[in-house]
């Protein structure tokens, strides 16, 4: 009888066999190895193959694979499937140029409405397996995440995701909770350890906007110190707590009202109202609305300042004669589109010429010969253009009437109150009409009367005569 030599791995997941040479040709069977491995208490994946090759190969005393286990498949954790990055790096990001940027360090990360932030990724349950002994390999238990919802968001149906119920930012608390803030609060400045901020929602900075960054907010933005040259945008009302300085790079775009303490050689354009509470040197402002410089100081001088109802400061201009243009309620888009809508009238009428030819020949030949059938339909044709171009020219009569009526209404509304003093180098535009200031003038309202600029006292005084 063969002598059978055996080894099983110290993790039991693998069972080696030799078998000892023997003299004679006495015959050794795959059944005889494998009764051999039970007496071993080796019952569990046996490789008949290996052990049939060892058998015909007369593979004496060499050592084959005779069992293996099978391996536990490991089960996986459930997780968070998240729509944005839980853990943002405030690194600055290398850019082509192999320079380092510190503009978009993403550091504040949006959602919109009805967005999805995060999904429940469920455990995958494992496989146990077996060794080589017929003794289960257990696999660990797999753990289920936990999805955590905070304010402003929801789950869907069946509660394996988190949506946004507004616009705003993603805010990951330490527990695991997700929610969306609608406001925005950075304590400090805005500069190379934020990068650019660009938010949907309200933004409430404490510190200054430095020079080259850019922060925009969908809603309001409050911020506490001073813009340098920077640009900030909102589509709602900006409040600045400070000034607004810098030599004209910066900006300050409003879709509501903006409030400043003070600016320098900047730019704003608003949708809304402007208010300064001290003064602007040198600005350029835009707003639809009302301009304000009434309080404190109260200086608008220097730059250029529109606006589309009325402007009131206390001081104009300055001592040192500065050239400021001050430009309430701009007529030119109505007179321009009076100029246009009459040229468009005036090609009209000379279209409406050539076919009014056209129709007197061929109703005259009808009147005496008739026409064909051709002939017929072209008249018709003429007749419809004809009627097109009455239409036309009614319309574009009315648009001219209106802007017309507008502009007669601004100059009736149209106004810049002056609480203190104008001084030389001053250019008011009202409705249309302008005046430059050679000299002095003491407090007054300025409107348009009988096309020209004058102070509402003179305007009694006008109306008094008459």
């Amino acid at each position: 009888m063969p002598q059978f030599n055996l080894k099983i791995s110290p993790d039991k997941m693998a069972a080696y066999l030799s078998i000892d040479p023997v003299e004679g040709e006495e015959v050794v069977t795959i059944k005889d190895v494998i009764g051999f491995l039970n007496q071993e208490k080796v019952i569990f994946g046996y490789n008949e193959d290996n052990i049939k090759t060892a058998i015909e190969n007369k593979s004496r005393g060499q050592e084959i694979l005779a069992a293996a286990g099978k391996n536990a498949v490991e089960g996986k954790d459930g997780y968070i499937k998240y729509f944005f990055d839980p853990d943002p790096s405030n690194a600055p990001k290398e850019r082509e140029d192999g320079c380092l940027d510190f503009h978009r360090l993403n550091k504040i990360q949006n959602i919109s409405v009805d967005e999805k932030l995060a999904e429940l990724i469920p455990p995958v349950a494992g496989e146990d397996g077996m060794n080589v002994l017929g003794q289960p390999v257990k696999t660990g238990k797999v753990k289920s995440a936990k999805l955590l919802k905070g304010s402003n968001t929801r789950y869907n149906d069946d509660k394996t995701a988190i949506i946004s119920e507004i616009d705003g930012v993603i805010i990951l608390r330490s527990d695991g909770t997700i929610e969306v803030n609608p406001k925005c609060s950075i304590d400090g400045d805005i500069d190379h350890s934020t990068g650019d901020i660009e938010i949907k929602g309200d933004l409430l900075i404490s510190g200054d906007v430095k020079s080259g960054f850019k922060v925009s907010a969908s809603g309001n933005i409050k911020i506490g110190g001073t813009v340098e040259e920077a640009t900030v945008k909102a589509g709602g009302s900006v409040t600045i707590g400070g000034g607004f300085v810098g030599e004209g790079g910066g900006l300050i775009r409003a879709g509501g009202d903006v409030f400043v303490k003070f600016l320098n050689r900047q730019r704003i354009e608003s949708g809304g109202n402007i208010e300064i509470y001290e003064e602007a040197r040198g600005a350029r402002l835009n707003t639809p609305g009302m301009l304000l410089v009434n309080k404190g100081k109260g200086i608008l001088a220097g730059g250029e300042a529109r606006a589309g109802t009325a402007i009131e400061v206390n001081t104009l201009g300055t001592p040192q004669n500065v050239d400021t243009m001050v430009i309430v309620a701009d007529t030119s888009g109505h007179i321009e589109k009076i100029s246009t809508r009459q040229k468009e009238i005036e090609g009209i009428n000379e279209k409406s010429e050539e076919i009014s030819k056209k129709m007197t020949f061929l109703l005259r030949k009808k009147k005496k010969v008739g026409l064909n059938e051709q002939e017929e339909q072209l008249l018709r044709k003429l007749d419809k253009l004809s009627a097109d171009i009455k239409l036309t020219i009614e319309t574009l009569r009315k648009e001219i009437k209106e802007a017309e009526a507008a502009i007669d209404g601004l100059k009736k509304s149209a106004y810049l109150k002056v609480a203190r003093k104008t001084y030389p180098g001053v250019t008011i535009k009202l409705a249309g009409t302008a005046k430059y200031f050679e000299n002095e003038r003491e407090a007054t309202t300025f409107k348009v009367f009988d096309g020209k600029i004058i102070g509402l006292e003179e305007i009694h005084e006008e109306t008094a005569k008459t």
